[in-house]
């Protein structure tokens, strides 16, 4: 009876562990992008030996008992365990959207009904003439609170879903956004 027990428990485990590693990992590469050194160093220490300990154990199984049921069904768990992470890891990434974006937009024949939506939206846009390969174009930018980003890209998709979007991390701010929508 402990045996089922047993098995059940380490290969939830190993997956528990991949998953962590993997949240660990989202969270280690927003310090990261936003000159966290300290924090990311930390995380990257408690990621590595996450993942060393769960690395560890599975091979261990594999290489002791190679063809044995609990050796797979761990193998398994390391690997689902990290997919489970990673749609984990951006829910994790979205909660912690702090901070903001700048969008560029190239529409191609919604221009003016782009612009007319995104200003009567509320967000702050500025018009850029430019020259593309087809000729010139007005590209939109737009600088937001992160949190108003998904706000944004549906107003987009509403208007012209074959525009072109470019989502850039802004480091910082000094002025000019305080009236943006933020979702």
């Amino acid at each position: 009876m402990d045996g089922p027990w047993l098995t059940a428990v380490g290969v939830a485990a190993i997956f528990l562990a991949r998953l962590l590693q993997s949240l660990l990992y989202t969270v280690r590469e927003i310090l990261m992008v936003r000159g966290r050194r300290v924090g990311a160093s930390l995380l990257s220490l408690a990621e590595t030996t996450v993942w060393f300990v769960a690395f560890c154990v599975v091979m261990g199984d594999l290489l002791s008992r190679p063809f044995d049921r609990v050796a797979a069904l761990k193998a398994a768990a390391f690997l689902t365990g990290w997919a489970a992470g990673t749609f984990l890891g951006i829910e994790v990434e979205e909660r912690m959207a702090r901070g903001y974006a700048t969008v560029q937009i190239i529409s191609v024949g919604k221009e003016d009904e782009l612009r007319e939506r995104l200003l009567s939206s509320g967000f702050p846009l500025t018009s850029l003439e430019a020259r593309g390969r087809e000729g010139p174009r007005t590209i939109y930018q737009i600088v937001i609170p992160r949190r108003g980003l998904s706000r944004l890209l549906r107003s987009i998709d509403q208007v012209d879903p074959r525009a072109f979007v470019t989502i850039l991390e802004t480091r910082g701010v000094r002025r000019g956004v305080e009236n943006a929508p933020s979702g």
